[in-house]
């Protein structure tokens, strides 16, 4: 499953151009579409409103299943309409007769799907049709009558996220000038699209050169912003990677410090157990399960503590435990780290065990004598 930003819409764009204010331009929207290079170009502006969609207009699918178990924000009035926010996509003519098709000559068309919250999660999301699409629908949309008769079960091609619990409508440059609508959209959109990845600096410039004659727009490459992307995520990993050994390190000396700093305390502690007849391979029994305490138990109370932590991280990123698994499991890092932790400990423990070992048993016991 798609998850990540970059993954999601990879095959939608290629450039992205913005434009601050109501400022389409059929010249520059000519000018991209033939530059060399250039595959396709899609402009669309956005402009938000608001319907009463009647109980009748509802699929069969949404009466069974009720708006407002769906979501809470939906309501009926008093007539049994529900009030609903209608994002309005308005495309370039030719890209919307694009997606609309040629089925039939519908001027505006309904991306009719809504998100089946009672029986799907939002990391799986099911969708059911919004509207009959079998009923003649007339909406009116901040007071103004919109026919709908066509209907689409997804966005045109753009770097777009769907707005749930909305009804989308999609329509022509040309038809949304006959509305007369007082809403404004705060920016256009050009969506472009290249023939061949290689091509993608050389193409950037040029579009960068035809954009100085419009002041105020912003400019988006894909490649490039999959580059940086890449690059910072590289060295938030490294951060994290260098802080992990830097506190590994820290355990490492204080296990060192404690292990071997103390020979002299252990060396009487094991003269005493040698002097009751403990052999030199029982001494090694005993640091050796005193080594794998020390080593196991900050592997095993991280796991412990990581293994909901991180359940909850992913379950509020969306990912799936078996994508993760899967994908995005530091496995190969995280056991270097373990086999490191268990070799530093076991070195620490052999030799201050090798030092126990090797010590003279009358010397050890004449010092102890000498420090009651």
């Amino acid at each position: 499953m798609e998850r990540t930003y970059f993954d999601r819409y990879k095959n939608n764009w290629d450039f992205l151009v913005t434009v601050k204010g109501d400022t389409y331009s059929e010249e520059l929207l000519n000018d991209i579409r033939n530059t060399e290079d250039v595959a396709g170009c899609i402009v669309h502006r956005i402009v938000n409103g608001n319907t009463q969609i009647p109980a009748d207009y509802l699929s069969s699918d949404v009466q069974k299943l009720s708006l407002e178990k769906l979501n809470n924000s939906f309501a009926a009035n008093e007539a049994g309409a529900y009030n609903t926010k209608v994002p309005i996509f308005i495309l370039d003519d030719k890209s919307f007769a694009e997606y609309r098709g040629d089925a039939n000559d519908a001027n505006v068309v309904a991306v009719n799907i809504i998100w089946d919250s009672v029986n799907s999660e939002r990391t799986d999301r099911q969708y059911v049709p919004f509207l009959n699409e079998g009923k003649e629908i007339v909406l009116n949309v901040n007071g103004k009558d919109i026919p709908v008769s066509a209907f689409n079960d997804s966005l045109p091609v753009l770097r777009e996220e769907l707005t749930q619990y909305a009804l989308t409508l999609v329509m022509s440059e040309s038809y949304y000038a006959t509305l007369g609508f007082d809403l404004k959209p705060d920016e256009t959109i050009y969506t472009i699209k290249m023939t061949d990845e290689s091509k993608n600096d050389a193409l950037e410039e040029k579009l960068q050169g035809m954009l100085e004659t419009y002041p105020g727009y912003a400019f988006e490459g894909r490649v490039q912003e999959l580059a940086d992307e890449m690059q910072i995520q590289q060295g938030l990993r490294m951060i994290i990677y260098l802080f992990t050994v830097i506190l590994t390190c820290i355990g490492l000396a204080n296990i060192f410090a404690s292990t071997l700093g103390q020979i002299h305390q252990r060396k009487r502690e094991f003269a005493r157990y040698f002097a009751v007849g403990l052999t030199p391979k029982g001494a090694a029994k005993i640091l050796a399960w005193e080594a794998a305490i020390v080593a196991l138990r900050p592997i095993l109370l991280t796991i412990v503590i990581n293994i909901p932590l991180m359940a909850w991280m992913l379950d509020a990123g969306g990912i799936t435990a078996g994508d993760f698994i899967a994908k995005r499991l530091p496995l190969v890092p995280a056991i270097l780290l373990f086999v490191a932790v268990i070799g530093f400990v076991a070195l620490a423990y052999y030799l201050g065990g090798k030092k126990i070992c090797d010590m003279n048993l009358v010397e050890a016991i004449k010092d102890d004598t000498l420090m009651l």
